[in-house]
C-alpha cells in the first residue's frame, strides 16, 4: 500500500506542475475560459498530493520494538508495553 501511496504522490505533483505550466500559458494566450478548469484539476492534485503524504506520515509511525503502527504519540507502545525513544 505504501508503494501505491508513493506513486501517487508522485504522478500527482507532476500532474500538478504540467497543469500549472498549462494554467500559465492560458493566461497568456488570454484565454480565461479554460483557466477555472485547469484549477480545479490543479486543486484535485493538491488534494491527492497531501492525503497521499499524511498517509505516508501516519503509516511510518511504528513501534521500533513490535513493529505495530503507533496511533498516539506517547512514550510507550500501547501493544508490547515498551519504551519508545
Amino acid at each position: 500500500m505504501k508503494q501505491i501511496a508513493i506513486w501517487a504522490a508522485v504522478i500527482s505533483f507532476l500532474a500538478f506542475v504540467v497543469i500549472w505550466g498549462v494554467m500559465g500559458v492560458n493566461i497568456m494566450n488570454g484565454e480565461y475560459d479554460s483557466v477555472t478548469v485547469t484549477c480545479w484539476a490543479g486543486m484535485i492534485c493538491l488534494i491527492v498530493l497531501l492525503a497521499s503524504i499524511l498517509y505516508l506520515r501516519f503509516t511510518s509511525w511504528k513501534c521500533p520494538h513490535c513493529g505495530r503502527i503507533r496511533l498516539v504519540n506517547g512514550q510507550y507502545c500501547y501493544h508490547c508495553g515498551k519504551k519508545i525513544g
